[in-house]
């Protein structure tokens, strides 16, 4: 890990074959005016590709590698592995992420976002407006959604789960203190957990970036996929919850979750309108023991 005392700004960025989108992922870092500096971390997770060629050419021709730090893995980390090495890399004020297959819009997003939380010491995350790229077309930002105010809170993260677009946040980093021996496997919803125990959340309503839709690997799932996800990013947050009531929260949410994977006809059932023996007769067969089963089964993948 190296130390850059004068550094603000440290840009995440995680690639993995993402030699069709790169370039314009990195132009769109390069492009920031800012009054501060900055370093982008570029963490390669051994893509087959020609990923490293292309960032390299960026290196030597623009910039000689004076404040692009990077790394290609010899081997293949995967997306958690590889998401916790690159944050350790970051030993800036703040924290950027822009993964390899998204990218910026506008040129004064870091200065805008940077000047906030300068400015408003209480707030220690900052998100924005995202457009969603698909098929060839932009639409309107799909994460900001229920109802969530522009300032919002560690329990409004903790009531309805992530609501913020990777490539839109800017936050501060108290990385030092996250608890990496718990070997959490980190995405984006657990991180922004644990930044905001330490702070308030704002939104900046300007739309400064773009998603690619379909490329990353939760774009690619259905919705039994998505719920299995977002289950276990919740048992994930569970390892570094300790207040009871926050407990309780995540149990129903949790509880929820693992019901809705129950068959539809199940779920409609209101147990309290029999007793066990007229349960038992007119419930219990092959696909309740199934769904029984199954249940047990993801309880104890995600206790372990």
């Amino acid at each position: 890990m190296n130390s850059y005392k004068n550094i603000t700004v440290s840009v995440l960025m995680s690639t993995y074959n993402h030699s069709e989108f790169i370039e314009v992922a990195i132009n769109s870092v390069l492009m920031q005016k800012c009054y501060f500096n900055v370093e982008l971390i570029i963490a390669d997770d051994f893509s087959s590709d020609n990923t490293q060629e292309i960032v390299n050419k960026i290196i030597n021709k623009h910039h000689n590698g004076n404040w692009i730090k990077y790394t290609r893995h010899t081997t293949n980390k995967g997306a958690y592995s590889n998401a916790l090495w690159i944050l350790s890399q970051a030993n800036s004020k703040y924290v950027a992420i822009c993964e390899g297959d998204d990218y910026w819009t506008d040129p004064n997003k870091l200065q805008k976002q940077v000047d906030f939380l300068e400015n408003n010491n209480d707030f220690v995350l900052c998100y924005h407006k995202t457009s969603i790229l698909a098929n060839g077309i932009i639409e309107d930002d799909y994460f900001i959604k229920k109802n969530i105010s522009q300032i919002s809170s560690y329990y409004d993260l903790l009531c309805y789960g992530n609501y913020m677009q990777t490539s839109s946040v800017v936050f501060l980093n108290n990385l030092k203190s996250f608890p990496f021996e718990k070997k959490i496997q980190l995405n984006d919803y657990v991180l922004w957990f644990w930044i905001s125990k330490f702070g308030k959340i704002y939104r900046i309503n300007e739309d400064m970036s773009v998603y690619r839709m379909g490329l990353g690997i939760w774009s690619s799932l259905n919705d039994n996929q998505k719920n299995f996800h977002i289950l276990k990013s919740l048992y994930e947050v569970k390892k570094i919850v300790k207040n009871e009531n926050d407990l309780i929260v995540l149990d129903n949410r949790i509880t929820s979750l693992i019901y809705s994977f129950l068959p539809i006809e199940f779920q409609k059932i209101n147990i309290n309108q029999f007793n066990s023996k007229e349960f038992l007769s007119r419930h219990v067969n092959i696909k309740l023991l199934i769904s029984s089963i199954i249940y047990k089964i993801i309880k104890k993948y995600f206790t372990k």
